[in-house]
Order: C-alpha cells, then structure tokens, then sequence
C-alpha cells in the first residue's frame, strides 16, 4: 500500500509541474509547481528507505527545471 501511495504521489507531481509550464501566469504556475513539491515530499512520509532513495533521485532531475523557472520569475520581478 505505501508503495502504491508514494508511486502515486509522484506520478502527481510529475503531471502538476509537466502540465503547468502550459500556464500563462507566471506567478501561478509558481504555487502550481510549489504544491507539486509538497504533495511528492508528503508521498514520501509512506514510502520505504530504497523508494524514498529511488525518487529523490529522480526529484533531484526535476528541481533544476523548477529552479530555472523560479530564476526566470525573479528575474522578470527585478525588471519591473
């Protein structure tokens, strides 16, 4: 059941932060993405050592996209 959880916790994720770089508005793409961070680091709390390993690592893939966007965000604020 905990594998199931934490697998379906990061198949969320995943979709949240795939399907919201197709939103317009920059700031809530922003909280879009940042509840995606919130609901993996949740599906974690159910998961065991080796899953919580195994998605990290491949969370650690996906921070540097967000990174990049939460850079592009602050950068267009400073601009203003």
């Amino acid at each position: 059941m905990s594998l199931i959880l934490s697998f379906l916790g990061f198949l969320i994720t995943f979709l949240v932060i795939y399907f919201s770089s197709k939103i317009e508005d920059e700031v809530e793409a922003l909280v879009t993405r940042l509840l995606a961070v919130v609901i993996f680091f949740l599906s974690l709390l159910f998961s065991s050592l080796l899953i919580k390993l195994t998605m990290l690592g491949i969370f650690l893939v996906i921070c540097p996209f967000i990174g990049d966007r939460l850079s592009v965000y602050f950068h267009h604020q400073i601009k203003k």
